[in-house]
């Protein structure tokens, strides 16, 4: 009996000392992400430009000196409205009368025939209108734009592979908004 009594205590005791363990763990992870997070939290977003600064220069045949050049010096850009953020080579493709963008995926998996496409406009709103051909088959369907930080995207199709049919699908996706239309094209093999 004793040695029973023994056992149940020494177990009783590795339990609570796990307990005590995974509750120094927790707190320690709680620590850690609280640490992370501030730190991230605190470091700045923008990178601010440096102050501009005067550069003296002495002349060789006399003691006076002259202001030369002040640095230019370009202000942090605040974007509030995604349209207007910078771009960095090319065109600004938000200024074009047509919408362009690319099929980012046309593949199955699994049941399901899937098609995305990223636009390359912000556009805060409008549709997508999908019409795939095989042959003498048929498939429309339609969705919404879903926008980004910068670009736009339609917000997806999946498509039952019952409603398809084997074979190589031409993707014609007419997207308008606004008054601004364009077409991405591609294929898909089912």
């Amino acid at each position: 009996m004793a040695s029973y009594v023994s056992k149940h205590r020494r177990n009783k005791h590795i339990k609570a000392c796990i307990k005590v363990l995974l509750c120094l763990i927790l707190l320690g992870g709680a620590a850690y992400a609280v640490w992370y997070f501030r730190i991230r939290k605190d470091e700045p977003k923008v990178e601010e430009a440096p102050t501009p600064s005067e550069v003296q220069t002495a002349k060789n045949d006399s003691d006076k000196q002259t202001a030369t050049d002040v640095t230019p010096t370009t202000e942090p850009v605040n974007v509030e409205n995604p349209k207007d953020i910078p771009q960095n080579e090319g065109t600004d493709p938000n200024k074009s009368a047509v919408i362009t963008g690319v099929l980012t995926r046309a593949d199955v998996s699994g049941d399901k025939a899937i098609i995305r496409v990223n636009i390359d406009q912000y556009l805060s709103g409008g549709s997508c209108n999908l019409t795939m051909t095989s042959g003498a088959k048929n498939y429309t369907d339609a969705v919404n734009i879903a926008d980004a930080a910068s670009t736009s995207t339609c917000q997806g199709f999946d498509i039952p592979v019952s409603k398809l049919g084997k074979g190589t699908w031409d993707i014609s996706i007419q997207i308008t908004s606004g008054d601004k239309e364009g077409t991405i094209s591609g294929k898909v093999v089912i």
